[in-house]
Parts: C-alpha cells; sequence; structure tokens
C-alpha cells in the first residue's frame, strides 16, 4: 500500500506493535531519503530498507495513496448462469444437532 507522510510517499512495511511505545504503529519505506532508519528501532528490526528512508507512523498521521478504481474497473456482478454454477459446487454438510447433554451429533 502506498501512503504519504510530512509530504513523503512511500510503502507500508509493517503493521502492529513496537517496542518503543503502546498502540499500532505503521513502518513506512520512504521512496526519498527522508526518513530516520532502516526499519529497525532500540534494536529490533521490524523491516528492512535503505539506511536514511523508514519511519514510524500512527495510521491517523498517514494519506492514503492508493488510486480510486473507476466504475468501469470494478469487478463485474456475476451472471445468473455463473452464480448457479458456484451454488451447485458447495458442499452441503448434514446437519447437526445438540443432544440432552451437551454434544453433538
Amino acid at each position: 500500500q502506498t501512503v504519504t507522510w510530512c509530504g513523503h510517499e512511500g510503502v507500508v512495511r509493517y503493521i502492529g506493535p513496537v517496542k518503543f511505545a503502546a498502540d499500532e504503529w505503521v513502518g513506512v519505506e520512504l521512496l526519498e531519503p527522508k526518513g530516520f532508519h532502516n526499519g529497525s528501532a532500540m534494536g529490533v528490526s521490524y523491516f528492512t530498507c535503505t539506511p536514511g528512508h523508514g519511519i514510524f507512523a500512527q495510521a491517523v498521521q498517514l494519506k492514503d495513496r492508493a488510486p480510486a478504481v473507476p466504475p468501469s474497473a470494478a469487478p463485474a456482478s456475476p451472471t445468473p448462469a455463473a452464480a448457479a454454477a458456484a451454488k451447485s459446487e458447495v458442499e452441503t454438510l448434514p446437519s447437526r444437532t445438540e443432544t440432552a447433554d451437551g454434544s453433538i451429533s
């Protein structure tokens, strides 16, 4: 996913907890050397990138740069024949009931 941080474009490389702060953080590899590290912080490697290209930010600090999908490029709804064919491929499982002792039969 491509995002911008402080006007700089980058690619998300990590999402999750970090050792240096609470909450979830996003690791981004910036396209230009405007970052602070190589994907490591406090001795922990969260992702790998060229030194000076990595940053960590909270998701609210990032703007999504993914291009909008025009309606003409959106996937079409399946035709009735395709939907029927897909439905016929679904396996029907036997029904299960709970017995008085709590087990399932």
